[in-house]
């Protein structure tokens, strides 16, 4: 980690899959990389630059990040001071089971002293009682997706081969087959099946296997496998393989994933 950078990641004491992320970052820069949960933040200094396929935003200090679950998406500085922020990775289940619906959020970046001010509460909260922590984070999702929140969020027009050709990736992970023998499979060629997997997921197939092998390996890391046995149980080469996407993709390291886990075992005890 570079000098000045620092990341801590824990999980909510109201929800065993929902994580709040707190960093610095100067150098480090996100691959391109979807969420299954939705990523709330807020901007605490510096900012940062977000880019959405060929669109580009820019969030500044005191800032709302909200992005949808499932959205390709990459994060960077945009100056050499970097920048520092929240982020609460929200599951759907989390919100529909909350709020009765779990709606798409309609804005990218906010700049709303109201929410601001809500989530930041939410994440000090963390450290009271469990009451105290959800009423407040509760309130802050409320707001959130009161002022944000559009319709129910829409389903991806799912091309048939593309669904095919993740469902083998997914089933054989440990030994995927090539882009021509998936498409021979398919019965396509390799330029078809590439341009219907980006339209329907927003990433060629070998990024989604990585992305697949990482949520495979978060899955058993919180089950309790050692670093290295879940790198080689989803497929990576060994445990620097497994961290170098790790980062790259959610920002902390394995090992920093294993301590937020191992925190609230010893706190749920």
């Amino acid at each position: 980690m570079e000098a000045g950078e620092f990341v801590h990641y824990r999980w909510h004491p109201c929800s065993p899959e929902l994580g709040v992320l707190h960093a610095r970052y100067r150098r480090h820069a996100f691959g391109r990389h979807a969420h299954s949960t939705y990523t709330i933040g807020v901007v605490e200094h510096g900012s940062e630059e977000l880019s959405y396929g060929d669109d580009r935003e820019y969030a500044g200090a005191g800032d709302v990040v909200l992005i949808n679950p499932e959205t390709i998406h990459t994060g960077r500085a945009m100056t050499g001071a970097g920048w520092t922020y929240h982020a609460l990775y929200v599951p759907v289940g989390f919100v529909r089971s909350s709020l009765g619906e779990a709606p798409a959020l309609t804005t990218r970046i906010a700049d709303d002293p109201v929410a601001r001010n809500a989530l930041r509460a939410a994440v000090r909260a963390m450290d009271e009682d469990v009451c105290t922590a959800d009423t407040l984070l509760c309130t802050a999702l409320a707001h959130v997706f009161g002022r944000y929140g559009g319709h129910p969020r829409k389903q991806v027009q799912v091309r048939p081969v593309a669904a095919a050709a993740r469902d083998i990736l997914s089933d054989e992970h440990l030994a995927p087959p090539s882009l021509g023998e998936l498409a021979e499979v398919l019965g396509t060629t390799r330029f078809a099946l590439l341009r219907a997997f980006r339209a329907t997921y927003g990433l060629p197939p070998h990024a989604y296997l990585t992305q697949y092998r990482v949520r495979k390996a978060c899955t058993l890391i919180r089950r309790g496998a050692d670093l290295a046995g879940a790198a080689t149980a989803v497929g990576f080469v060994d445990q620097a393989h497994l961290s170098r996407h790790f980062r790259k993709t959610l920002g902390i390291t394995p090992g920093q994933y294993r301590r937020a886990v191992q925190e609230r075992t010893r706190s749920a005890g």
